[in-house]
């Protein structure tokens, strides 16, 4: 596998992402590794008020890539927090242009990997080299997803975040933009 500048933990499935890009980065495939930052949940505060022992997403993929092999210095997060594929992929890409990134590999989600690379490709400059993959151990069939409840709904959902996306052009990001 050639190079790449960044090497990006996609929300979509943060713990085997996290698990695939250490492995990428011991190999060499990059240099540099980009976290998400989630969107925080007021149940993510009444568990911490509980005095539940309560670890965040993002913590647990620092924790599995610094436990992999990739140095902390080498990982940096996203400047703003997403809340999903759509929001993801154009914080990937402002991030990428704010730091001339010319090449990036984002590791996705298998059923979201084409939603993902069709939103980076649409987002970032032609000349950027944008690559998206599944985890080695995503478990999504794509040649059998129908034989199974979790992956059948999978499938319908990713369709409908299709929809969302080129036929109501993402109504709730635009609402967010106003937002914010």
């Amino acid at each position: 596998m050639a190079h790449v500048d960044l090497l990006v933990v996609s929300v979509a499935s943060p713990l085997s992402a996290a698990t695939e890009v250490a492995h990428l980065y011991l190999e060499g495939a990059g240099s540099s590794v980009l976290v998400p930052r989630w969107s925080w949940h007021e149940l993510d505060e009444e568990t911490r008020r509980l005095d539940v022992t309560y670890v965040d997403p993002e913590t647990r993929v620092r924790g599995i890539l610094e436990r992999g092999g990739v140095p902390p210095e080498a990982v940096v997060s996203l400047p703003r927090t997403i809340d999903g594929t759509d929001s993801e992929a154009a914080a990937i890409a402002a991030f990428a242009q704010s730091r001339a990134a010319r090449s990036l590999l984002v590791v996705t989600a298998r059923s979201h990997s084409a939603r993902v690379r069709w939103l980076l490709r649409r987002a970032l400059p032609a000349d950027v080299d944008v690559r998206v993959r599944s985890p080695r151990h995503d478990r999504f069939a794509p040649a059998a997803w129908w034989q199974t409840r979790g992956q059948s709904r999978e499938v319908v959902e990713e369709y409908l975040r299709w929809i969302n996306v080129l036929v109501l052009g993402d109504p709730w990001a635009r609402h967010a933009a106003k937002e914010s």
